[in-house]
């Protein structure tokens, strides 16, 4: 829930970042589709293809890839991007 609030704050993008790392760092908490889709939004807003598309991969290898929130934020990522050609592909 934090990285969501972070992820919408004007601002706070690097915030919801910096608590991810920490999350996948600590090995404690493993993150789930709200943390997953806050983040994917997080990076579209940012621009940042590459890692956006890791977290990408984390979802698929996580099973939570097919949840309807991450699709539609992985593909608002890639339209942010401007990558259309992979949103279709979500």
């Amino acid at each position: 829930m934090l990285i969501s609030g972070y992820g919408k704050s004007d601002g706070d993008g690097e915030k919801a970042l910096h608590l991810f790392q920490w999350m996948r760092r600590s090995r404690e908490v493993v993150p789930d589709e709200f943390t997953l889709d806050g983040v994917i939004r997080v990076y579209g807003k940012l621009g940042a293809l590459n890692t956006g598309m890791a977290v990408h991969g984390i979802a698929i290898k996580s099973g939570l890839v097919s949840d309807q929130s991450i699709e539609g934020a992985l593909v608002g990522l890639y339209c942010d991007c401007e990558h259309i050609d992979y949103a279709r592909n979500v």
